[in-house]
């Protein structure tokens, strides 16, 4: 009962710290959000993916340094320090009658928003998995800009690159026949231009760091580097093919898809903008993304602030934690 009632409270301490952080990031992202606009997509891609997934690190680097010292003094690695400042609230093992009981019922309900909305999203991601999985065994097989390439039946609607690890694009034939040649190439360009960015793995980071915050914030995250990521591809496309050539493409495949409900890939986010941007494209975009990079540099940081300041970060906590009981008995 202990560890679950101390577990309790450090969920409800990520979900303040959690609430502070993503609240930062979203002001951040409002307040230069001109300034972004302005960048080269890809680099806005990086800043979007910064400043959605550091959040998260955030709330798991202060709940790991707020609860370890306690499991390595139950452990008998580092020595119970809590007599030592008796005036503060104790986040321990030891002392779980002292926490409040808002803050265990908050990391309940916090908890229990996180695995309901995990649970949807894997649900989701395997059933999608399976489908294309399905219609891939239906299809052919090709190569294109160094990826697998699949063309499978159905209506003009499906055009995407898929997979974390297997990457590959997909697309129905339908659509390809009612494509230019030199509109197909530029298509499958983009989504190749999807792939060596990884793209999706960067997506797939953002919506298990977006469990740790608001669905709504999540989306926004989601939805902005997105739509950055499609210019990015655009970009790329454009350098092989032309930007008007590219442009094309996107109108002919979002007219196609729109006939057949929603379409899945390449074309349908921020259209106008992108069509506008390829015909005004003077130069050549590289779609280079550093989202890998920065996910492993951020890691890292948080691990060594976590070593370093982790007992700092602990009495913090508990300083906090003493100031708000003393602040709402007073």
């Amino acid at each position: 009962m202990a560890i679950l009632w101390f577990g309790l409270a450090c969920a409800g301490i990520g979900a303040l710290v959690g609430v502070i952080a993503n609240a930062t990031s979203l002001l951040l992202l409002r307040a230069f959000a001109n300034g972004l606009n302005a960048c080269r997509p890809s680099r806005r891609a990086d800043v979007i993916f910064l400043l959605g997934f550091s959040p998260a690190l955030i709330v798991v680097s202060v709940v790991g340094a707020t609860a370890l010292p306690s499991i390595m003094a139950r452990a008998g690695l580092m020595f119970d320090h809590c007599q030592f400042h008796n005036w503060l609230a104790h986040v321990c093992l030891d002392h779980v009658s002292s926490l409040p009981f808002w803050l265990v019922a908050l990391g309940a309900v916090a908890l229990s928003g996180e695995a309901a909305r995990a649970t949807r999203g894997g649900i989701a991601a395997i059933r999608c998995h399976h489908r294309l999985v399905a219609l891939e065994r239906l299809g052919s097989h090709e190569c294109s800009e160094g990826f697998d390439v699949r063309r499978v039946p159905g209506a003009p609607r499906l055009l995407l690159a898929a997979g974390l690890w297997r990457r590959r694009i997909v697309y129905s034939g339908a659509l390809a026949d009612h494509l230019g040649r030199d509109e197909l190439l530029a298509a499958l360009s983009h989504e190749a231009a999807h792939l060596r960015r990884r793209d999706a793995l960067a997506l797939a980071l953002l919506n298990l760091g977006g469990l740790l915050s608001a669905a709504l914030l999540t989306r926004t995250f989601r939805d902005a580097y997105r739509a950055a990521a499609e210019e990015a591809c655009d970009a790329a496309a454009a350098a092989e093919h032309g930007g008007e050539t590219v442009a094309r493409a996107l109108v002919s495949a979002s007219r196609l898809q729109l006939a057949f409900s929603n379409g899945l890939g390449f074309a349908g986010h921020g259209l106008s903008r992108r069509v506008s941007t390829l015909l005004a494209m003077t130069g050549r975009s590289a779609p280079r993304s550093r989202v890998l990079p920065f996910a492993l540099a951020l890691a890292a940081v948080s691990g060594v602030w976590v070593t370093v300041f982790g007992l700092d970060i602990h009495h913090a906590v508990e300083a906090l934690l003493s100031f708000t009981a003393i602040a709402v008995s007073g």
